[in-house]
């Protein structure tokens, strides 16, 4: 009885009063200026849904024009004079890397008229961003991966024989990119089915309003950038030598030895992808406990579990300098000693893109 009666009050809201309501806020921004807000209101109108979304964008441009008409020449709300509005080909462009600005850009078609996205990318295969190209996704992919070899060794207490495992690591790797091509063609085709226009390339702001893609050149009121951050490298010698997180999910071949350098996530992740794998794994940190920014009891039985399982953890340490020598690179630790490595890893954090701006507004 108690579902029956919920569900009536849900299938029974009271359409007219909330369409009555929107009106009254649609007539009182019309008469304070306020027309960007009346035409939005218009929109609403009638509450539709994705099925009549067509006939939405058909009475919002036409409320737009109406609303504008309402304004008296040169007024702003501020007494000063209206700014000219740009010629522009589309609403708005979204300059992009990562998946945070593929939201933006969905978001943005739900308004008319349709959003122009210009991207560039570390893969020009790539429409989504770092979490599923170079980040959490292909992450869980090798760490999953690197739990199984403690499985088998937990499995045969349990009567389970299978033989000796063994483990590649191509296969490994092809797999997980079959899976994040098919995750960006699920983004691709979200973009394109709200009407996003996307433009592959490396985009080029040329002016307030103009961006310049393979040489053509796009208009828009609105631009924004969000093309993300990039991983670190410390400023010591030789670190050229050493790769990322980025390189770390598209390694052709494991290395004999891995050098882990960082204590925040992405370090003890891929410490334990390592060692997981197979490959003897130092994790060195320059503080005395890792994931400084959790409680410290996590951080510290963390490093202990780690070194169990058997990595190498070394606190209160980081390299100096890195040299290459054959096959091998050989790294100068902050206490003198000496360690050769088939791989070296920073994970030191992340800084702003090249060129990344924040919100830049129409002029």
């Amino acid at each position: 009885m108690a579902y029956e009666k919920t569900l009536k009050l849900v299938t029974n809201l009271d359409r007219g009063a909330v369409e009555a309501k929107i009106a009254e806020i649609r007539d009182s921004a019309r008469s304070s200026q306020l027309a960007e807000l009346a035409s939005l209101l218009t929109g609403v109108e009638g509450l539709p849904t994705r099925a009549d979304g067509s006939a939405r964008e058909g009475r919002s441009q036409v409320a737009r024009r109406q609303a504008a008409a309402q304004i008296p020449a040169g007024a702003t709300g501020a007494g000063g004079a209206q700014p000219p509005e740009p010629e522009v080909s589309c609403a708005s462009i979204t300059i992009f890397s990562p998946s945070a600005a593929a939201r933006a850009g969905s978001a943005r078609a739900a308004y008319p008229p349709p959003t122009t996205r210009a991207w560039r990318s570390p893969s020009p295969a790539a429409s989504a961003g770092t979490c599923v190209n170079v980040g959490c996704i292909p992450k869980k992919l090798l760490s999953y991966a690197a739990h199984f070899r403690e499985d088998f060794e937990v499995a045969a207490a349990y009567g389970w024989n299978a033989g000796a495992p063994s483990f590649d690591w191509p296969t490994l790797l092809a797999n997980k990119d079959r899976e994040i091509e098919r995750l960006n063609g699920v983004y691709e085709r979200a973009l394109t089915g709200a009407g996003v226009e996307i433009i592959r390339g490396r985009a080029a702001v040329k002016g307030p309003n103009e961006v310049e893609v393979n040489g053509r050149t796009y208009s828009a009121r609105y631009i924004l950038v969000a093309t993300g951050a990039w991983p670190r490298l410390p400023q010591i010698p030789g670190s050229e030598l050493a790769i990322t997180s980025n390189e770390a999910f598209h390694l052709p071949n494991l290395p004999s030895r891995a050098l882990v350098v960082g204590g925040g996530y992405i370090a003890v992740e891929f410490a334990s992808i390592f060692n997981g794998v197979g490959v003897p794994t130092t994790l060195a940190y320059r503080g005395n406990r890792l994931l400084r920014g959790f409680d410290a009891e996590i951080g510290e039985r963390l490093g202990e579990e780690m070194a169990r399982k058997g990595v190498d953890v070394r606190l209160n340490m980081d390299p100096l300098r890195l040299v290459k020598l054959g096959a091998q690179i050989e790294v100068l630790f902050r206490d003198d000693s000496v360690q050769n490595y088939g791989l070296v890893m920073f994970a030191t954090g992340r800084r702003r893109s090249p060129g990344t701006w924040a919100w830049r507004p129409r002029v």
